[in-house]
């Protein structure tokens, strides 16, 4: 009978914990997705309440509205700290890494290297990808902490190995300069592919470069092509722009003035200088309207590749 006794408070405590988990979970996820399609005063009337209550999650969504006194709510950057360091004071991670680069970049409080430092080693620790690349960057380049190349290739392969496309990308970078490892561009090429595959554009448009010049690899231009198109359809202006020059010389991929003249308009679009004068060659060189024509509609027709998050 007492085990019976026992079985039963220990099945309603279970309940109780399930219920309060469950009553939680459905204004959290319905808060979180307010605020990610930025309709924030919705966000802030789902999330308030749980704040209160102390989930972390929310602390972090509401200290971030305040930072940005968006969601009916004035500007306070006091306020964001007090909801930031919250959740931050919970352990979670991604409340960390805002904080450390707040703190670093002084964004409505004074700039402080060593407490930005602190809180990202702080989420790095925990295997947070993100903090694990910017403490790899602070090591790499010496700042806010002693260089050492051998420290950043540790905290760039741990994001690395899971499969974080910014740890693959700096990872590949260090074995391309050879910086505290033997250099390997086999290596480089292979973090690149990784970085490039997971959406990285700064990767996609490394590779592109890399085989375009045959940088450590067999020039191939249709490589080079391939991956400049990713980046093109991720609104990188400076890859639509060298697209468009592919298209209009015929490297990589069939001479097609349409598709230059559709690259060089939404380069130019995107905020790359070169492409206007490209677009006003184009015209006199060849004088055909058709083409011209043609390619405005593929610029109007044109759909992006939505960026995937890391997070």
């Amino acid at each position: 009978m007492a085990n019976w006794k026992r079985f039963s408070l220990i099945t309603a405590v279970l309940l109780l914990i399930w219920a309060h988990a469950a009553a939680i979970a459905g204004p959290l996820d319905e808060g979180k997705a307010a605020y990610d399609r930025q309709d924030y005063r919705s966000a802030l009337t789902l999330l308030k309440p749980l704040a209160d209550q102390g989930i972390a999650e929310a602390q972090l969504k509401i200290g971030m509205m305040y930072m940005g006194g968006v969601g009916g709510v004035k500007k306070d950057p006091a306020e964001a700290m007090k909801w930031l360091r919250k959740s931050a004071d919970q352990g979670f991670a991604e409340a960390q890494v805002d904080l450390g680069k707040i703190y670093t970049n002084g964004i409505g409080v004074i700039k402080d290297d060593a407490q930005g430092m602190m809180w990202f080693r702080k989420a790095a620790d925990q295997g947070d990808a993100d903090a694990q690349v910017l403490v790899g960057i602070a090591y790499e380049e010496g700042e806010r902490v002693a260089k050492d190349y051998a420290q950043a290739m540790r905290w760039y392969r741990k994001a690395a190995d899971q499969g974080y496309a910014a740890g693959q990308f700096h990872l590949g970078y260090i074995y391309f300069i050879g910086e505290g490892v033997k250099k390997s561009d086999e290596d480089a090429d292979k973090w690149w592919q990784k970085a490039a595959e997971g959406g990285l554009v700064v990767a996609q448009t490394s590779l592109a470069l890399q085989y375009m010049d045959g940088a450590g690899v067999t020039k191939d231009p249709e490589i080079a092509f391939k991956w400049r198109r990713k980046a093109a359809d991720q609104r990188d202006a400076d890859a639509q722009f060298e697209l468009g020059a592919m298209y209009y010389d015929g490297l990589g991929i069939t001479k097609d003035h349409a598709q230059a003249y559709k690259w060089f308009l939404l380069a130019e679009a995107a905020g790359n200088e070169k492409a206007a004068k490209e677009i006003a060659l184009l015209h006199d060189a060849d004088g055909v309207t058709a083409e011209e024509e043609e390619g405005k509609r593929l610029a109007r027709e044109w759909k992006p590749t939505p960026t995937p998050s890391q997070r």
